[in-house]
């Protein structure tokens, strides 16, 4: 269910909306909660239509839910915040109490803003520790200019 054309775009990404977006999402969320509504009052009161009114109450409730996330304040982060929280932990993480490399491109798994954000950050390459496998330490420390 659509509710504009540019809606699949932010359905499938993390990109955050435009303020004209927000509202015309709200105004969805808004009229498609009031159908549910409907359709719940029905639903109960309609046996012989139940299966119908459910499958169509079941598909609104996920392009709800869809439409929701959104609206996530997330999304509406300034990447540049983003990228001082990563500075921060830019190379270690802790995993069950104990301090792990953490590569940079690690976080590019996340989403594809954050992948564009940590690739365009010449910072985050500068150095780099390469794992040895199982034992979690360092294979090399790459410096530019050493």
């Amino acid at each position: 269910m659509n509710c504009f054309p540019s809606c699949p775009d932010l359905l499938e990404s993390n990109d955050a909306p435009l303020d004209a977006e927000i509202a015309i999402i709200r105004r969805y969320i808004s009229e498609s909660q009031s159908r549910m509504a409907q359709l719940k009052a029905q639903i109960n009161e309609l046996p012989v239509e139940r299966e119908q009114m459910q499958s169509e109450y079941d598909a609104i409730a996920e392009s709800v839910r869809t439409h929701t996330r959104v609206l996530s304040p997330v999304r509406r982060v300034p990447v540049e915040l983003w990228l001082e929280i990563f500075a921060s932990i830019k190379g270690t993480r802790r995993i069950q109490g104990e301090t792990r490399i953490c590569p940079p491109w690690s976080l590019g798994f996340i989403c594809r803003s954050w992948r564009d954000a940590v690739l365009s950050t010449p910072s985050f390459w500068s150095s780099i520790d390469l794992p040895q496998p199982m034992s979690g330490r360092p294979l090399f420390h790459i410096h530019p200019g050493t």
